[in-house]
């Protein structure tokens, strides 16, 4: 199964690749091309309802390649995130609902060592999702967060979001899938154990169930955010955990990029800090009095 499935991916990749999607200016041609547009489910009719649970819908094209993420077959992830990758290239209708297929749940819960054609993927469409509702869906990207910016940023730690965002896939890849405890990020094989134990915890029977039924379709839930023990007494700060950076034995000339903007992070956090300690003392002295029966 796993041989038939890469050659059927492979055969996908060379049809969209036969398919320019821009024009030798490097100007994304408008329909994007048929090959696309079929593969994302953004053209034609789905099936019948007498064969609604027979066959899949071509609108459900997308989410099909999406789940071949959950393979055990490396080749076959890769296979089916380079696809992905080209297909939500200059596409950026089909790029805002990718989330809905359950891509990223997948593709952080691959447990193998060939990250770099997911690492890609995560990439290019992280900060490109219509997830977000109220006032964070109208929001500028400026006037958010990055972890709120990015669909991700409920399942990685923050530092490990600025690796990817700052450095590119490349780099995230190495880093996703080795230890590593610097001023940048914090991150090891028991946090990836982690994410992974959560996720499959969300999706559940899932990945059974798509072995016994290949039509099944992955129904999207939102999934909580992922807390991680190692980080409970870290501060994060505009890309630094300030434990490692103020390690002046290991990391003495560390470098500082923006280190004003450093420096006001840490006035911010330092005010919350402050905050939490007055309103946890008023809550400890109201919850003293009564414990005592005294009256304020």
């Amino acid at each position: 199964p796993a041989e038939v499935a890469r050659v059927a991916l492979r055969a996908l990749v060379r049809l969209v690749e036969m398919h320019d999607a821009v024009d030798g200016r490097g100007v994304p041609y408008h329909p994007i091309p048929v090959a696309k547009k079929l593969l994302c489910g953004m053209g034609g009719a789905a099936a019948d309802d007498a064969n609604a649970g027979k066959y899949i819908s071509q609108h459900d094209s997308l989410s099909v390649v999406a789940q071949a993420l959950l393979q055990n077959d490396y080749r076959v992830v890769e296979a089916g995130a380079g696809l992905l990758h080209r297909l939500m290239a200059h596409n950026p209708e089909a790029t805002a609902k990718l989330y809905l297929t359950g891509i990223f749940y997948f593709a952080l819960s691959f447990t193998g060592s060939n990250f770099g054609t997911i690492a890609t993927l995560l990439d290019q469409t992280h900060l490109e999702q219509n997830f977000r509702s109220g006032f964070a869906a109208t929001a500028g990207d400026g006037d958010l967060p990055l972890p709120d910016r990015s669909i991700l940023g409920h399942l990685l730690p923050e530092g490990l979001l600025f690796v990817l965002v700052n450095y590119g896939p490349v780099r995230f890849a190495e880093v996703f899938v080795g230890d590593y405890d610097t001023p940048e990020v914090v991150w090891n094989f028991d946090m990836r154990k982690h994410l992974v134990e959560m996720i499959r915890q969300h999706i559940g029977e899932f990945p059974r169930r798509l072995r016994q039924n290949t039509t099944e379709k992955y129904e999207y839930c939102p999934m909580p955010g992922v807390q991680y023990r190692r980080l409970e007494k870290e501060l994060f700060c505009h890309n630094y955990y300030l434990r490692n950076l103020c390690d002046e034995t290991r990391y003495g000339n560390w470098p500082i990029e923006e280190p004003v903007e450093v420096f006001r992070a840490c006035l911010e956090n330092f005010k919350m800090e402050i905050c939490r300690d007055e309103e946890r003392e008023g809550d400890d002295q109201e919850e003293s009095r009564k414990v005592l029966g005294l009256s304020t």
